[in-house]
């Protein structure tokens, strides 16, 4: 039993008389105990694919169709849309860092000040004592030295308030951490250092985190599987090594040629044309516009992710039509 099952969600955003369509017919399995990537370029949908796993669906955001379903280790959640107790499993059980979350720390107020409001919505039976003593002890495993709780965000590195909002999403051992872009306001090697922190949770909690980014250089240095997402929709999912090794959609073979390697000579192009508007996306596959193997039927039908070997999915009717001609 997979840990978090996406069946056929669709969400959008609703801004006037246009209905940006952001998350289009998702399906996705979540296992336990993997670092899960997902990948595509900005406007893709990647955040709001992310926004609806944890539940935070506000105006202009609405659900469309689908559902979400969380098999945790100790109970079930059906559908989290229509959960009536979902703020009691936030932070305990699912976390979720924000693109820019270094700015959720309140710059008049002391870093302790943050950590004392999320043990007041969230202590767990925990006193003010047990859980200054959690809380140091968290700060010490990630480098961060009990100094910090005493300073203003100002007076912290990127890095460090990287390191602090990082501490606060692992601090109950949720069984699922989101994070969306955490290292794309970072230097290379700050990006190295939080990276490894990620890593470093994962080990000594086997939970299951599922990290966004645009930079697929991040996604292959940390993740176990990869999905990659274009236009609102699933195009490719794939363990790591094999995503990398045998791109199967050519929007995922795009992305990865894109990538600078050490040595290399061949000249780096990037994708040409832009993702479609989401109000009014193309018929068809909606890479098509943009691909150089596009035919007749790429213009005329959605193609369906299959999967075409073991443990790998790809939704593109070019290799689809390989599949049956090899057979």
């Amino acid at each position: 039993m997979s840990l978090i099952e996406i069946d056929d969600l669709s969400a959008c955003y609703v801004q006037e008389k246009n209905r940006v369509r952001a998350v289009d017919g998702v399906n996705l399995k979540v296992e336990n105990d993997e670092i899960l990537g997902i990948a595509g370029e900005s406007g893709c949908g990647k955040s709001t694919l992310l926004k609806t796993i944890y539940g935070y669906v506000e105006p202009p955001l609405y659900v469309e169709k689908g559902g979400i379903k969380y098999n945790f280790r100790d109970f079930r959640v059906d559908n989290i849309f229509s959960s009536s107790n979902l703020s009691s499993i936030k932070w305990k059980k699912i976390s979720y860092i924000t693109q820019g979350s270094m700015n959720v720390l309140n710059p008049v107020r002391k870093v302790r000040n943050f950590f004392i409001d999320l043990w007041k919505a969230h202590r767990q039976n925990l006193n003010l004592t047990d859980f200054e003593k959690l809380l140091k002890d968290r700060l010490s495993s990630l480098g961060l030295p009990e100094e910090v709780l005493e300073r203003y965000p100002h007076q912290l590195s990127g890095g460090m308030k990287q390191r602090i909002v990082i501490a606060a999403s692992s601090l109950f051992n949720p069984e699922v951490i989101l994070a969306d872009e955490p290292t794309s306001a970072l230097d290379v090697g700050v990006q190295l250092e939080v990276l490894g922190l990620f890593l470093k949770i994962h080990k000594e909690n086997k939970n299951t985190i599922i990290i966004i980014s645009h930079d697929m250089s991040v996604l292959v240095n940390l993740c176990s599987r990869v999905a990659v997402m274009y236009a609102g929709n699933i195009v490719e999912v794939a363990d790591t090594r094999s995503l990398f090794k045998t791109p199967l959609h050519p929007y995922t073979r795009l992305l990865i040629e894109s990538l600078p390697r050490i040595g290399g000579d061949k000249e780096l192009m990037g994708i040409p044309g832009a993702p479609p508007n989401l109000a009014f996306p193309p018929d068809g596959c909606r890479f098509h516009p943009r691909c150089p193997f596009s035919f007749d039927l790429c213009a005329e039908e959605v193609p369906v992710l299959t999967e075409v070997c073991e443990n790998h999915q790809v939704a593109c009717h070019l290799r689809l039509r390989d599949e049956k001609v090899e057979a």
